[in-house]
């Protein structure tokens, strides 16, 4: 059991000076909405070649090549590639440049990783931090199912990037509330019951 999420936040060589500032907000909101401390530890600049990859495997390899990642800490990398139209699957056998993607689980002497594209700020900055908060998540044994759009019409972090007009990402079946999720191209910060327990829940019982 633990009390805390302890992130590592890594920068490229290309990422805007901005990023580091929203993706502390982002993972702020995460402990204003859940009975869980985040604590982030700025780790400065990594150096990444970005040509060429064939997949997007190949850069999270090089990622945790270069960097010095904390063993029972969230490694999150925040990293700038031109996103030239809609969001991209993020599958392995798929193209880089991607939205993000989270590998590993957050538990005592794992290294998991996300990495977050911030080039999702040309959609709109509460974009890039969902998916911030997402991929977060995702490391804490939340899924896309755990998000929603159905109350007010704005995806929440877990179902942002399925749910799009322009996402070529397969939606989830139901969302947290059970309805199907609608096709929806706005967002909001607000985590669903669904994913807050799941959140806590595997920081109580599988850390």
């Amino acid at each position: 059991m633990t009390e805390y999420l302890d992130v590592n936040l890594w920068l490229d060589q290309n990422t805007p000076s901005g990023a580091l500032s929203k993706a502390e907000d982002a993972l702020n909101e995460i402990e204003a909405e859940t009975d869980k401390s985040v604590y982030i530890y700025n780790e400065g600049e990594v150096t990444l070649d970005y040509a060429p990859y064939d997949t997007y495997s190949e850069f999270i390899d090089n990622f945790r090549y270069e960097a010095n990642l904390a063993d029972g800490n969230l490694n999150m990398l925040l990293y700038w590639a031109d996103i030239a139209s809609g969001w991209l699957s993020c599958s392995d056998n798929s193209h880089y440049p991607f939205a993000g993607i989270a590998g590993g689980t957050y538990e005592s002497g794992n290294s998991p990783h996300a990495l977050i594209n911030e080039d999702l700020t040309s959609y709109s900055d509460r974009a890039f931090k969902n998916i911030v908060k997402q991929e977060a998540l995702h490391a804490c044994g939340c899924e896309h199912k755990d998000g929603d759009n159905s109350s007010g019409g704005y995806n929440t972090p877990m179902l942002t990037g399925y749910a799009e007009s322009f996402s070529d990402n397969t939606p989830p079946s139901t969302t947290c509330d059970g309805n199907n999720p609608y096709e929806v191209d706005s967002w909001k910060a607000d985590l669903t019951n669904c994913a807050i327990y799941q959140f806590e829940y595997h920081l109580n019982n599988n850390y």
